[in-house]
């Protein structure tokens, strides 16, 4: 799983995740609990890598969009495996073979939050709702 470092932050009355090393905002997951949202809490976003495509897709439930920067592609017959960063920190997605995507290029890719996780950053415990 990808661990995103991420800031709670404030916009309006909703509490939205800013990602480490950029200005880029993020809705919180629905998965997580709302009381554990408190600005200024240091998060990590848990991504896995099929929950990261290029926009367009159908997989893809809840979808917000990110740009990152293409690092490294690695072809593995049906999938292709691609390390994208974002700010500070690399992450990896997992694509169809014959996906349009070069090294060195920036591109916006979405992100499934529907399925997404959130961690306390300091413990390491997830900020789900209590019935989960």
């Amino acid at each position: 799983m990808n661990l995103v470092e991420a800031e709670v932050v404030d916009r309006g009355s909703q509490p939205v995740l800013r990602v480490e090393g950029t200005n880029a905002l993020v809705p919180a997951p629905v998965t997580a609990s709302p009381n554990e949202l408190r600005f200024g809490r240091r998060v990590l976003l848990g991504l896995r890598p099929e929950w990261i495509a290029l926009p367009g897709g159908e997989r893809l439930k809840e979808a917000t969009s990110l740009d990152f920067s293409v690092q490294v592609i690695e072809p593995t017959g049906l999938d292709v495996f691609v390390a994208l960063k974002a700010g500070l920190k690399e992450i990896m997605a997992r694509l169809p073979a014959g996906s349009a995507v070069k090294p060195g290029e920036t591109r916006r890719f979405d992100i499934d939050l529907s399925k997404a996780i959130l961690f306390d950053a300091e413990s390491g415990v997830a900020l789900k709702h209590r019935n989960d």
